[in-house]
């Protein structure tokens, strides 16, 4: 699993042109082998949006989240690989509450169309990489990366959600006052 937030400016390349800015991969003995891509691509109904996507190991079994996003407005971005299964992506727009567990097939905001069929049982590095034409300038932050939905995922602290408590239960009581 891997994620962070992350605006992409717009993306003028032609339909259906993919980049592909981030993922896992496996150097080993001069060979390349990216898994989890996460791609972005221009929307084809608006050339104004952008649409994000995920492929296993390679962009000819990509996915595409079926929501539209405006450049530049930040996203949470969620990434798993399994070796020999899909890669998934669950995209949050700004303000949408993030889910505390793994959505579960069929729940995601795309899954690839093919699993990892190669013979890779590890992982060496994970990229984030601009790209020589589109998009340019991709920005990104809090990058989180781990081995289970929990480990990239943030969750408020006990503290916190006991805080966000007491102040529900104070404007329940102000709320319950009689006016004389």
């Amino acid at each position: 699993y891997y994620s962070m937030v992350v605006s992409l400016p717009s993306y003028t390349g032609t339909p259906p042109g993919i980049s592909y800015f981030a993922g896992l991969d496996n150097l080993t003995a001069g060979t390349y082998t990216s898994f989890g891509g996460l791609l972005v691509r221009q929307d084809a109904n608006d050339s104004t949006k952008l649409n994000l996507g995920v492929e296993t190991s390679g962009n000819s079994n990509a996915s595409w989240s079926t929501t539209a996003y405006s450049p530049n407005d930040p996203v949470f971005v969620v990434v798993s690989f399994t070796f020999g299964g899909p890669s998934t992506l669950d995209v949050f727009a700004d303000g949408a509450p993030l889910l505390a567990a793994d959505p579960g097939a069929g729940n995601h905001s795309a899954t690839s169309t093919g699993s990892d069929a190669s013979a890779v049982t590890s992982l060496s590095n994970f990229y984030l990489r601009g790209n020589i034409s589109e998009p340019a300038g991709i920005n990104a932050d809090e990058l989180r990366i781990g081995t289970t939905w929990q480990d990239v995922v943030p969750t408020p602290e006990p503290a916190s959600l006991s805080l966000l408590g007491l102040a529900a239960l104070g404007i329940i009581g102000r709320r319950r006052k009689p006016n004389h």
